[in-house]
């Protein structure tokens, strides 16, 4: 079995673990707000991801950052990964298993729309994965191996931007609303 097939099936089998036990494990209230709480999780990831990683990019530390960057890159690198395959999937398992323990109200159905788009949001940020691996591969990439790390990452940071508005922050709207909705049925 591949690496990546590896990962993708421990990722699933993370997520549907999730998605049968949390409503076992949390209050229902609680179960409600979860995919709020990671999704939060997740924005803030994203807005420091912005600032620290930005910091490389000034044209006056171009020589020195295209030398550090790889390496440091390697390093940071399986630390940040700890973020995406912790409150991604929880997200993802937080939304199936409100979705699976919604009740049959008009209330409850409002609020399971909601979760529905924020799972469709938050999947659809791994659909930026092929292009953020292969920067993230270009930025461990040092000039010696014919890499352009500043500029990958100046990549990266634009491709970050885009799927921030377009998955994350919709996601955590989503989420929100969701969250506003159900505590109406559970109030």
């Amino acid at each position: 079995m591949s690496s990546l097939a590896r990962q993708l099936l421990i990722l699933t089998s993370g997520i549907a673990l999730l998605a049968i036990g949390l409503p076992h494990l949390l209050p229902f209230s609680l179960l409600r707000l979860a995919p709020l709480i990671s999704s939060t999780v997740n924005l803030m990831w994203a807005a420091d991801e912005y600032m620290f990683l930005s910091a490389w990019l000034p044209a006056a530390y171009r020589t020195d950052a295209d030398a550090l960057l790889p390496r440091w890159f390697r390093v940071w690198g399986p630390m940040g990964s700890l973020v995406l395959f912790s409150s991604f999937p929880f997200s993802l398992g937080a939304a199936i298993a409100n979705l699976l323990t919604s009740r049959d109200t008009s209330a409850a159905v409002g609020a399971a729309k909601w979760y529905w788009a924020g799972l469709v949001f938050t999947t659809a940020h791994f659909g930026y994965a092929p292009r953020a691996l292969r920067l993230l591969k270009a930025i461990r990439k040092g000039k010696e191996e014919g890499g352009d790390p500043t500029g990958s990452m100046r990549r990266w940071i634009g491709m970050h931007l885009l799927r921030v508005v377009t998955a994350d922050l919709p996601a955590f709207l989503c989420f929100a609303t969701a969250v506003l909705s159900a505590m109406r049925v559970v109030a």
